[in-house]
Protein backbone atom coordinates (compact mmCIF):
# COMPACT_ATOMS: atom_id res chain seq x y z
CA UNK A 1 0.00 0.00 0.00
CA UNK A 2 2.72 2.35 0.83
CA UNK A 3 4.31 1.92 -1.97
CA UNK A 4 1.43 2.79 -4.45
CA UNK A 5 0.80 5.94 -2.56
CA UNK A 6 4.11 7.06 -3.18
CA UNK A 7 3.72 6.35 -6.85
CA UNK A 8 0.20 8.36 -6.88
CA UNK A 9 2.22 11.27 -4.60
CA UNK A 10 4.86 11.27 -7.94
CA UNK A 11 2.45 11.44 -10.17
CA UNK A 12 0.73 14.01 -8.90
CA UNK A 13 3.51 15.98 -8.52
CA UNK A 14 4.41 15.52 -12.02
CA UNK A 15 1.37 16.60 -13.14
CA UNK A 16 1.30 19.88 -11.03
CA UNK A 17 4.94 20.31 -12.67
CA UNK A 18 4.37 20.42 -15.98
CA UNK A 19 0.93 22.30 -15.50
CA UNK A 20 -0.57 19.42 -17.35
CA UNK A 21 -3.81 18.46 -16.28
CA UNK A 22 -5.78 14.58 -16.78
CA UNK A 23 -7.69 16.66 -19.05
CA UNK A 24 -5.28 18.04 -20.67
CA UNK A 25 -4.08 14.09 -22.37
CA UNK A 26 -5.80 13.62 -25.74
CA UNK A 27 -8.03 10.53 -25.91
CA UNK A 28 -6.92 8.53 -29.05
CA UNK A 29 -9.50 6.44 -31.13
CA UNK A 30 -8.47 3.43 -33.17
CA UNK A 31 -10.84 2.19 -36.10
CA UNK A 32 -10.07 -1.13 -38.18
CA UNK A 33 -12.27 -1.25 -41.30
CA UNK A 34 -12.78 -4.66 -43.31
CA UNK A 35 -12.80 -3.07 -47.23
CA UNK A 36 -11.70 -6.92 -48.20
CA UNK A 37 -15.06 -6.41 -50.57
CA UNK A 38 -16.65 -9.45 -52.36
CA UNK A 39 -18.25 -10.57 -48.91
CA UNK A 40 -14.86 -11.32 -47.22
CA UNK A 41 -14.98 -11.53 -43.65
CA UNK A 42 -11.92 -10.39 -41.75
CA UNK A 43 -11.33 -11.52 -37.91
CA UNK A 44 -9.24 -9.07 -35.39
CA UNK A 45 -8.01 -10.31 -32.29
CA UNK A 46 -6.48 -6.99 -30.86
CA UNK A 47 -4.50 -6.24 -27.49
CA UNK A 48 -2.69 -4.62 -25.79
CA UNK A 49 0.07 -5.12 -22.48
CA UNK A 50 -3.07 -4.54 -20.25
CA UNK A 51 -6.24 -5.30 -22.48
CA UNK A 52 -7.54 -7.91 -24.51
CA UNK A 53 -10.35 -6.81 -26.50
CA UNK A 54 -10.76 -10.32 -27.40
CA UNK A 55 -11.59 -11.85 -31.08
CA UNK A 56 -14.28 -10.17 -33.67
CA UNK A 57 -15.53 -11.47 -36.81
CA UNK A 58 -17.00 -8.41 -39.31
CA UNK A 59 -18.00 -9.01 -42.60
CA UNK A 60 -17.04 -6.10 -45.65
CA UNK A 61 -17.59 -2.80 -45.01
CA UNK A 62 -17.63 -2.93 -40.80
CA UNK A 63 -15.24 -2.01 -38.59
CA UNK A 64 -14.47 -2.00 -34.82
CA UNK A 65 -13.57 1.19 -32.91
CA UNK A 66 -11.56 2.18 -29.30
CA UNK A 67 -10.44 4.87 -27.54
CA UNK A 68 -7.59 5.13 -24.92
CA UNK A 69 -5.59 7.17 -23.31
CA UNK A 70 -1.93 6.59 -24.38
CA UNK A 71 0.91 6.66 -21.74
CA UNK A 72 2.28 9.55 -22.65
CA UNK A 73 4.93 9.57 -19.31
CA UNK A 74 6.50 6.73 -19.99
CA UNK A 75 5.64 6.39 -23.77
CA UNK A 76 5.09 2.73 -24.71
CA UNK A 77 1.70 2.58 -25.19
CA UNK A 78 0.91 -0.17 -27.61
CA UNK A 79 -1.81 -1.79 -29.52
CA UNK A 80 -1.27 -5.02 -32.11
CA UNK A 81 -3.66 -7.10 -33.71
CA UNK A 82 -3.62 -10.74 -35.60
CA UNK A 83 -5.99 -10.76 -38.10
CA UNK A 84 -7.12 -13.32 -40.77
CA UNK A 85 -9.18 -13.44 -44.02
CA UNK A 86 -9.80 -16.93 -45.87
CA UNK A 87 -6.33 -18.74 -45.85
CA UNK A 88 -4.58 -15.19 -45.44
CA UNK A 89 -3.22 -13.73 -41.78
CA UNK A 90 -0.76 -11.39 -40.38
CA UNK A 91 -0.25 -9.21 -37.12
CA UNK A 92 0.75 -5.94 -36.73
CA UNK A 93 0.92 -2.81 -34.41
CA UNK A 94 -1.94 -0.76 -34.79
CA UNK A 95 -1.08 1.83 -32.56
CA UNK A 96 2.54 2.20 -31.47
CA UNK A 97 3.17 5.60 -29.42
CA UNK A 98 6.50 5.99 -30.56
CA UNK A 99 4.78 5.87 -34.37
CA UNK A 100 1.95 7.56 -34.06
CA UNK A 101 1.67 9.71 -31.02
CA UNK A 102 2.48 12.67 -33.72
CA UNK A 103 0.65 11.05 -36.77
CA UNK A 104 -2.85 10.63 -35.53
CA UNK A 105 -5.49 10.89 -32.94
CA UNK A 106 -8.00 9.10 -34.74
CA UNK A 107 -5.80 6.40 -35.80
CA UNK A 108 -8.08 5.05 -38.82
CA UNK A 109 -6.95 1.42 -40.99
CA UNK A 110 -8.60 0.20 -44.18
CA UNK A 111 -7.69 -3.30 -44.46
CA UNK A 112 -7.51 -4.60 -48.27
CA UNK A 113 -6.23 -7.96 -50.11
CA UNK A 114 -3.19 -6.09 -51.03
CA UNK A 115 -2.68 -4.79 -47.38
CA UNK A 116 -3.64 -3.00 -44.42
CA UNK A 117 -3.32 0.91 -44.79
CA UNK A 118 -3.42 3.73 -42.32
CA UNK A 119 -4.67 7.02 -42.61
CA UNK A 120 -1.98 9.68 -41.27
CA UNK A 121 -3.47 12.73 -39.86
CA UNK A 122 -0.19 14.58 -39.59
CA UNK A 123 1.99 15.72 -41.47
CA UNK A 124 0.69 14.35 -44.76
CA UNK A 125 -3.55 13.52 -44.58
CA UNK A 126 -2.75 10.45 -47.03
CA UNK A 127 -3.38 6.79 -46.85
CA UNK A 128 -0.04 4.84 -46.05
CA UNK A 129 0.19 0.74 -46.99
CA UNK A 130 2.23 0.31 -43.74
CA UNK A 131 1.72 -3.49 -43.64
CA UNK A 132 1.34 -6.42 -46.56
CA UNK A 133 -0.33 -9.67 -46.44
CA UNK A 134 2.12 -12.62 -46.51
CA UNK A 135 0.84 -15.59 -48.64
Amino acid sequence: MGKNLAILVMVLILIRITNASIDDIPVTTVRIQNDLGGGIHLKIHCKSGDDDLGEKDFASGQFTEWKFTANVFLRNTLFFCKMKWNNVEGSFDVYRYTRDESRCLKCLWSIKQDGAYSYAQHPNQKWERLYEWKK
